[in-house]
This record gives structure tokens, sequence and C-alpha cells, in this order.
């Protein structure tokens, strides 16, 4: 990823990128334009261990706002068992599983705060803008935004008495603009889309998921 981040940072579209999302390396990028220097990566692959600190933090909030045990076990159990999957080195290397996984988890942390009972515009932007984030960091993540999609669609049409006209403006108005800003690759390189590699990969990732 971070070729691709130096190629952004040098006003190149990266090459040999094929189907990966490149969310992940045109924000590093920015580091090295503010810098001016591309050489040093240290800083922007310092902040990928900070997605492994959110997902604790997610874990945490949850077993105090919920009142619920299960979090805090889930807290526990994925402090221990992280950083072993996740070794220290790995993590500073820069790889897209963990910031994939904190906005899939930040994702389904909103969700379980909206109120069921209202339509609440806020958090249900929120809910698919971090879907479309996790999407746009790694293919994992379109599984995802394929279920959050499903479940934004529903409340719409559940919801759709009340939601309010200017509310509706705000959905076609950001909805929009979030899918433009997470999947600008793609729209950039629509053929990436339509290419076979990408088809096989996610053909893979679905057979091991069920493996």
């Amino acid at each position: 990823m971070n070729t691709w981040a130096k190629d952004f940072a040098n006003n190149i579209l990266p090459r040999q990128s094929a189907h990966f999302p490149q969310l992940i390396p045109a924000n590093w990028s920015l580091v090295y334009v503010l810098t001016g220097n591309s050489d040093i990566n240290f800083f922007p692959k310092s902040f990928m261990p900070l997605f492994f600190f959110g997902n604790l933090l997610i874990f945490w909030d949850l077993a105090l706002w919920k009142r619920n045990y299960l979090y805090a076990i889930g807290l526990i159990i994925y402090g221990l068992f992280a950083p072993i999957i996740f070794s220290l080195v790995f993590i500073a290397d820069g790889n897209a599983d963990l910031p994939v996984s904190f906005f899939a988890f930040l994702a389904f942390y909103i969700y379980l705060r909206m109120d069921k009972q209202n339509f609440e515009i806020d958090k249900r932007l929120l809910f698919f803008l971090f879907a479309a984030a996790a999407a746009a960091t790694k293919l994992a993540g379109y599984y995802v935004f394929a279920f959050t999609s499903i479940i934004s669609l529903y409340g719409l049409i559940r919801y759709w008495k009340q939601i309010k006209k200017s509310d509706l403006l705000l959905i076609v108005g950001l909805v929009p603009f979030i899918m433009a800003i997470c999947f600008f690759w793609h729209l950039m390189k629509p053929e990436v889309i339509s290419s076979g590699s990408i088809r096989q990969n996610i053909l893979d990732m679905t057979i091991n998921l069920f493996l």
C-alpha cells in the first residue's frame, strides 16, 4: 500500500493496484504531501495500530452502555488474541485488515445505538458511511456494505411516513457524496469492476468464508 500512497503523493494514479481499494493509500499520501517527503513512511504507518485500540474502545463502550458482560468478554478475548493474530510488526506494516475490521465494527456499533422506533437521520447516515468506508478499505468490507445497504433500504421503507422532506433531501445529497468519496477508485477505473480478477477474488473470498 505504501507504493500506491507514494504514487498519489506524486500526483500519479497508482500502478499495478489491480482491484485493491485505495482509501487507505490515498489517506496515507496526505502525510507525504504535508511533510514533503515520501521516503520516511513511519508516520503514516504509525496510525495503523490506532484501529486496534479503536476496536477495544467500541467493545468497552458497549459493555458500559448495554451493561452486558458479553461485550466485556468480547473485549477481553479481542484484547488477548488480536495482538497474537496481528503482531506489532504486522500491524505497523500497514495491513488493511485492522482498518476494515474497525469500520465494520463501527458500523454495527452505530446500528446498536439506533432508536429502533424512530428514524434517526444522523445515525442512519453514519451507519451507511462507515459501511462504505469498510468496503473502500478492503474487498472483505463489501460483505458489510451489502448487508448494511439492505438494512438501510429496509429502514427507509419501514419509517417512510416518519421521514421529513429535509431528511430526504439530506439522504439524496449525502449518499451519492459518500459513495463518490469511498468508491472513487472504482469510479476512476471502472474496468476494474468488470475484470475477471475481482470476480475471481470475491468468489475465492466467498468460498473461503464457508469452508
